[in-house]
C-alpha cells in the first residue's frame, strides 16, 4: 500500500486537482475532525472512509450530503479490537508475518526515534508538538 499523492489539509482540494488522478474509492482516516471531512469531500460516489484513529481527539463529523448524495460509507477499523475478535483463527498471525514481511523486503520502515531520558520530559514534549517532525518522541531509561 503507498500513496499517490501526499498533500495537507489546506491543500488537499488544490492537490487532488493538479495531480490529475480519479478520485479514490478508498479513504483511511487516522486524525478525525476536520482533516477527515477534507478527506471524504476528496471521494468518488459510493467510495468508503475507514477510521482507525483519532490523533485530533475530535469527532468524525458525517454531513447528510455525503451520505444522502455522494453514497459515502463510513467505516470504523480497531486492530486489537473489534477485528481481533472476528479474524479467522492464526488471521493476527498472518497479518502480523505479512507486515514483518514488507519490513524484511524495506517495503515499509520504522520511523526515525529520538530518545530523551525522563529528567528531559519538557524537552521531550516540546519536541513532539512540532508540526511536520521527521521522528518520534521516545522516553529512555537513564
Amino acid at each position: 500500500m503507498g500513496a499517490d499523492v501526499v498533500t495537507t489539509e489546506e491543500r488537499a482540494k488544490a492537490d487532488a486537482a493538479s495531480s490529475g488522478l480519479a478520485a479514490p474509492a478508498l479513504g483511511l482516516n487516522c486524525i478525525g475532525g476536520s482533516a477527515a471531512l477534507a478527506a471524504a469531500k476528496l471521494l468518488r460516489p459510493s467510495a468508503t472512509l475507514v477510521t482507525y484513529g483519532a490523533m485530533s481527539m475530535q469527532p468524525v463529523p458525517l454531513p447528510t450530503g455525503l451520505l444522502l448524495f455522494k453514497d459515502l460509507a463510513f467505516r470504523g477499523f480497531w486492530l486489537s479490537g473489534g477485528w481481533a475478535a472476528r479474524a479467522e483463527p492464526g488471521g493476527r498471525a498472518e497479518l502480523l508475518d505479512r507486515v514483518a514481511g514488507l519490513y524484511q523486503e524495506g517495503a515499509l520502515t520504522a520511523p526515525r526515534l529520538q530518545p530523551f531520558p525522563l529528567s528531559r520530559w519538557r524537552e521531550a514534549l516540546e519536541a513532539n508538538s512540532k508540526a511536520h517532525r521527521n521522528s518520534k518522541v521516545a522516553f529512555v531509561a537513564g
